[in-house]
């Protein structure tokens, strides 16, 4: 059979009683190891190890800058601070009327002018540091840290004005129509924008460029609708061309109007319409190449 044996096993003993054959019983005991592997022990991978990894904070850092990140388009990033521009024109022509009177184009048009000149300023100054901050950040490099932590107070302290007066003036030309509490929907209004930022300027964005959108058709229809009433009653202007100069009242005392008062405190007024474009350079790291 090649290298193959037969075996053969031995007959059990057995013992013959009256013929009839009896087998010896035999008792085994087997050792049962409790928890033990029901699979091949070999399949065991073993506990293994750990460790601890520290990375330093600034290759941290550059890790998180090479990240790729959503930026803002164009249209994104100027509808945030477009709204600030757009929005103020709600509440703050009316202030520069009632302090202008007929002269409200001119303190209007002086203000354009001296936002230009900053625009110059500003384009210089968060191009060559192009980092979020804006005037904290522009003067934290150029001048002392008390100095410019006074300008970031000042800067809250624009920014929390200028929401709350945007805020309650919405209310108010919503109040002529609806009878609603002021104090109520101005918080509210305050906590519903609260809570937009909080999801992050890329959400933030896209809501603005709606308001944006829509603050365009708004003033664009203003527009058109003016000067289509301006050429059917050409009178309303040289009425108003005729009237004097309104008054001024300063610390108590009331001031004739004047061509000075009506253009000195227009432009005074004109001025707070325009507080919060400097915005857009807090957020230039979350802006596109090239958009700023």
């Amino acid at each position: 059979m090649g290298d193959y044996q037969e075996l053969v096993s031995s007959q059990p003993q057995t013992n013959t009683v009256a013929g009839v054959a009896t087998f010896r019983r035999r008792k085994i005991e087997i050792e049962v190891v409790e928890n033990a592997s029901r699979g091949p022990t070999w399949e065991f991978p073993g506990f293994g190890s750990s460790q601890r990894l520290y990375i330093p904070a600034t290759d941290l850092a550059n890790i998180q800058l090479s990240q790729s990140r959503t930026l803002l388009s164009e249209w994104l990033a100027t509808a945030i601070i477009g709204n600030d521009f757009l929005g103020s024109v709600l509440y703050s022509v009316s202030n520069v009327a009632a302090k202008s009177g007929k002269l409200t184009p001119v303190p209007l048009l002086m203000v354009s002018i001296v936002v230009q000149l900053y625009k110059l300023m500003y384009a210089e100054v968060i191009t060559a540091i192009p980092m979020n901050g804006g005037t904290y950040n522009a003067l934290l490099n150029t001048t002392s840290k008390p100095i410019a932590t006074v300008a970031a107070c000042l800067g809250i302290l624009s920014y929390v004005a200028t929401a709350t007066v945007a805020a309650i003036s919405a209310v108010h030309y919503l109040s002529t129509q609806v009878n609603i509490p002021i104090v109520a929907c101005t918080i509210a209004i305050l906590l519903a924008f609260g809570l937009l930022a909080l999801l992050g300027i890329v959400a933030n964005s896209r809501a603005a460029l709606a308001i944006f959108l829509h603050h365009i058709v708004v003033l664009s229809t203003l527009a058109i609708s003016c000067v289509i009433y301006g050429i059917q009653n050409p009178t309303v202007f040289r009425e108003n061309m005729q009237t004097e100069f309104p008054d001024v009242i300063i610390a108590g005392k009331m001031l004739d109007g004047s061509a000075f008062t009506a253009v000195f405190f227009g432009f005074g007024a004109a001025m707070l319409g325009i507080t919060g474009f400097e915005s857009s350079s807090n957020y230039v790291e979350e802006q596109a190449p090239g958009v700023f």
